[in-house]
């Protein structure tokens, strides 16, 4: 995420044999490397032979380190047999996360001049009803007895929408960018 016009720093202290580090991203990612770096004796009593290290990027916006590193394991024939996910989990260990779909619905109107919109069709007034539907769905009648998860229902949360030529044109296009997270359950042990 861009890092201009918002207020943070970061410092790194020495403290002899330890160096703590303070900033942006400090405990969620440095910090889980670090924990990784000093886990790997123990991954080799996992019977993980050949642990491997791969660390993604841009997980907010897009995921795109995640989709090229998928790419080159499977370039490399690499099938890893457990993987563990830096995410500020309060320094808990767990065992689920919720999986993500993400989606772009495009909406085709007739576009028009703005005074008369009876001769057009808004895309973005259809965008609007379709967001208000979703938003509508009862998803918590859904959740799982017994889990573990935080909400145990699939969400669905609306992050973008953009459309149309000018505010005097009826919008003749609309298009709403979503994601729904739900999550596959694990029986407890």
């Amino acid at each position: 995420m861009p890092v201009e016009g918002q207020k943070w720093s970061s410092t790194i202290q020495d403290a002899g044999e330890r160096r703590t580090a303070h900033g942006r991203g400090t405990c969620d990612m440095k910090g889980f490397v670090a924990c990784c770096l000093a886990t790997a004796r123990g991954m080799a009593e996992l019977n993980l032979v050949r642990p491997h290290f791969a660390f993604t990027y841009d997980e907010k916006v897009g995921c795109f380190g995640a989709q090229a590193l998928m790419k080159e394991l499977a370039r490399r024939e690499i099938k890893p047999s457990a993987a563990l996910i830096g995410e500020p989990t309060m320094m808990r260990v767990i065992e689920g996360h919720k999986g993500c779909y993400e989606y772009t619905t495009h909406f085709v109107g007739l576009e028009g001049h703005g005074s008369q919109p009876d001769l057009g069709v808004n895309a973005i007034q259809h965008a609007a009803r379709f967001i208000t539907h979703l938003m509508e769905l009862r998803l918590k009648d859904r959740a799982m007895a017994g889990s573990r998860f935080d909400q145990p229902w699939a969400t669905i949360q609306v992050g973008r929408i953009f459309g149309g030529a000018g505010r005097n044109i009826i919008a003749g296009n609309c298009s709403a960018e979503w994601e729904m997270a739900q999550f596959s359950h694990r029986t407890p042990p």
